[in-house]
């Protein structure tokens, strides 16, 4: 393939050619990641399990930070939500959680393209969850760079999962001939 705008931004970028996952499921991943133990040891193999009542009371990356002093500020999918989280792990974070609500999730689409106007009156998920991680940084910036109290944020974004909801800009047309009919293809 010929990809210019890719291979540009590979150049400038940490391009990382290897990624390793503990478990091919999210939950267990981001226990992993989140405690720095495998899943032989969270006893986290699937969604659903909470890692502070099966596999132990570990010391999470953000608490870590708490106790040692950080403003620990957690905010989208950091944690797996739900029971896999505990109600996203209080105990590692010295401000409220924050979530974005998602006005898309509720359809049967598996792709939609999200019309200007209608993104405008409900933004999208990662678009409030940005927003809100902008915010924060501002308002913790300050008291770091002056050496007051340092700071951990950590910001899920919820895509590429399922439904691929997205502002029709980030998306591609292509149009291909078959047997006499034209195809019209939306590609995030």
């Amino acid at each position: 393939m010929h990809t210019p705008n890719i291979d540009a931004l590979a150049a400038r970028s940490l391009l990382l050619k290897r990624a390793y996952v503990s478990v091919a499921v999210c939950s267990p991943s981001r226990t992993a990641l989140l405690t720095s133990r495998r899943p032989d040891t969270s006893h986290i193999w699937s969604i659903g399990p909470y890692f502070r009542q099966y596999g132990g009371n570990f010391t999470t990356l953000p608490q870590y930070f708490k106790q040692n002093g950080y403003r620990t500020i957690g905010m989208g999918k950091v944690f797996h939500p739900g029971s896999s989280s505990g109600g996203d792990d209080p105990v590692s974070w010295t401000d409220p959680y924050t979530h974005a609500d998602d006005d898309y999730k509720h359809n049967d689409l598996l792709m939609e393209a999200v019309s200007e106007e209608r993104e405008k009156a409900n933004p999208l998920q990662d678009q409030i969850l940005a927003a809100s991680a902008i915010q924060a940084l501002k308002e913790v910036a300050p008291a770091a760079k002056s050496d007051e109290r340092p700071f951990f944020l950590a910001v899920g974004f919820r895509k590429p999962h399922i439904p691929g909801t997205s502002p029709p800009d980030s998306w591609i047309t292509i149009h291909w001939k078959v047997s006499g009919y034209h195809r019209i293809t939306m590609l995030q």
